[in-house]
């Protein structure tokens, strides 16, 4: 199934997130296979309106950073000793940096360092507040 941590694990291209439905009514749905899914915007028929959901700004969030021609990268993640962090990095060759994204979706702060391949030796090293999206765009090497 796909989820926003498949998403954050999985993201190779510029959207490659397993088939995500961005539209859907307000009873979640249809999509291509015809079953109930949640999506980034919900629609209410009824009364012309439309709500966007979490997903749409978690979505936004890596548009603005992961640019056509990023190519995902390998990190080393140390100090991670809580299964709530989820990382992934992008080198950006056109824009000269690599794009370090970490999710903490434990509710509670978690430290962690990083050390990202490509890079010109800079460690990110921080504590992440609980139930945050943050990305960090270092120099490539």
């Amino acid at each position: 199934p796909c989820s926003f941590f498949s998403v954050l694990e999985g993201v190779s291209f510029w959207f490659d997130v397993c088939s995500v439905v961005f539209v859907v009514w307000l009873q979640g749905g249809p999509n291509w296979a015809n079953n109930v899914v949640d999506a980034a915007i919900l629609v209410d028929m009824n009364n012309t309106q439309f709500f966007k959901n979490p997903m749409f700004y978690t979505l936004g969030h890596f548009a603005k950073f992961l640019r056509p021609g990023t190519q995902r990268i390998s990190k080393t993640v140390q100090g991670v000793a809580h299964e709530d962090l989820y990382t992934t990095a992008f080198a950006d060759e056109a824009n000269g940096r690599i794009v370090f994204t970490i999710l903490n979706a434990g509710d509670g702060p978690q430290s962690f360092e990083v050390n990202v391949a490509g890079t010109d030796g800079t460690r990110v090293a921080e504590t992440l507040a609980g139930n945050t999206l943050r990305t960090y765009l270092l120099p490539l090497a």
